[in-house]
C-alpha cells in the first residue's frame, strides 16, 4: 500500500508538472501568434484538457461578473479542471491539498492588451500543504530549510460541530441565503471506502461575489486563479470536522496586491473580507 501511494504522488508531479509545462509552451506559442483574444484562449485550453482525458469542473468568466454589478475588469476566465484518480492520490497524503483542486487556468488579457496564462504548479501544492517528498536529496534539503519551522500556509481552519454532509448543506444554505455565487460543488475521494475505512469524503464548496472579488483583480489580475473563493469540507483522522479556507492576506501576499493601486484601504479590504468568511464558516459550522 504505501509503495502504491508513493508511486501514485511522483506519477501526480510528474505527470501534472509534464501536462502543465506543454499547456503552457503552446500557449505560450499562441498567445504571440495565433491566440488573439482570452475567448480564443480558453477554448483551446478546454480543447486540449479535454482531449488529454480531463474533466472541465467549470469556467468561470470574471469579466462577465464584474458586468453585472456595473464594475469594469479587462477579459478574465478561470478554467477549473481535474482528473479524480489524481486528485485522490494527492488528498489522501494531504487532505488540505484539495483546497487547491481542482487544478485551475487563468487565462486574461494584461494592460498591453496580450493574452497571459497562469497556472499553480504541483510546487507549490508539495511546499503549501507539506507533502511527503520521496527523493532523497530533495527531503534533506527540505528538513535543513524547514528545520526552524516553516512559512504559514495561509489555510483558515473552523471546527464543525456536524458531519460533512451536514456541514455542507448548511453552508450552501447560508451562501445562497446572502446571495453568493456557487459555480460549483465538487466532491472528491469517489472510491475513499476503498482505502480510507470510514473516512468521510472531502468537499469543495466554490462561492463568489463580484463586488468583492474585482476589486483584487483589479488591483492584479493574477489573483482570478483563487477566486471565487473556497470552503472545504473535511474530516481529520481524529474524526474532528472542519471548514478550511484560504486567508485573503496570503492570497494578497501570493498575487503582489499593491496598497497604491486599491482605491480604498487595501488593508481594511482584506480584513473585511476575512471578517466575512470566518462569519460565513462559523454560522456553517453550527447545527
Amino acid at each position: 500500500m504505501r509503495l502504491t501511494l508513493i508511486a501514485l504522488v511522483l506519477v501526480l508531479s510528474i505527470f501534472s508538472n509534464a501536462i502543465a509545462r506543454d499547456i503552457e509552451r503552446e500557449m505560450a506559442q499562441r498567445s504571440f501568434e495565433n491566440v488573439a483574444s482570452v475567448d480564443e484562449g480558453v477554448d483551446f485550453i478546454r480543447t486540449t484538457l479535454e482531449n488529454q482525458g480531463f474533466e472541465i469542473v467549470a469556467t468561470i468568466d470574471h469579466q462577465a461578473g464584474a458586468r453585472s454589478v456595473d464594475l469594469e475588469l479587462r477579459p478574465t476566465q478561470v478554467i477549473l479542471f481535474r482528473q479524480a484518480r489524481l486528485d485522490s492520490a494527492l488528498i489522501r497524503r494531504t487532505p488540505l491539498a484539495a483546497l487547491d483542486l481542482p487544478h485551475k487556468f487563468l487565462v486574461f488579457e494584461d494592460e498591453h492588451g496580450d493574452i497571459q496564462l497562469r497556472v499553480n504548479l504541483p510546487g507549490f501544492l508539495i511546499d503549501r500543504h507539506d507533502v511527503p517528498v520521496f527523493d532523497g536529496f530533495v527531503a534533506k534539503l527540505d528538513r535543513a530549510l524547514t528545520q526552524f519551522g516553516r512559512l504559514d500556509n495561509g489555510v483558515r481552519l473552523v471546527k464543525s460541530h456536524q458531519s460533512v454532509d451536514q456541514t455542507v448543506e448548511t453552508l450552501l444554505q447560508i451562501l445562497k441565503e446572502r446571495g453568493f455565487r456557487i459555480p460549483a460543488v465538487v466532491k472528491f475521494l469517489k472510491h475513499a471506502h476503498r482505502f480510507s475505512g470510514n473516512l468521510r469524503k472531502p468537499q469543495l464548496i466554490i462561492f463568489g461575489n463580484p463586488q468583492v472579488g474585482t476589486p483584487l483583480m483589479q488591483n492584479n489580475q493574477s489573483i482570478g486563479l483563487d477566486l471565487p473563493q473556497k470552503f472545504l469540507v473535511f474530516q481529520d483522522r481524529k474524526r474532528q470536522v472542519y471548514i478550511a479556507f484560504n486567508d485573503p492576506q496570503f492570497l494578497a501576499q501570493k498575487h503582489h496586491l499593491q496598497r497604491d493601486r486599491d482605491p480604498g484601504d487595501l488593508d481594511v479590504r482584506l480584513t473585511n473580507i476575512t471578517n466575512a468568511l470566518l462569519g460565513l464558516a462559523e454560522a456553517g459550522a453550527q447545527p
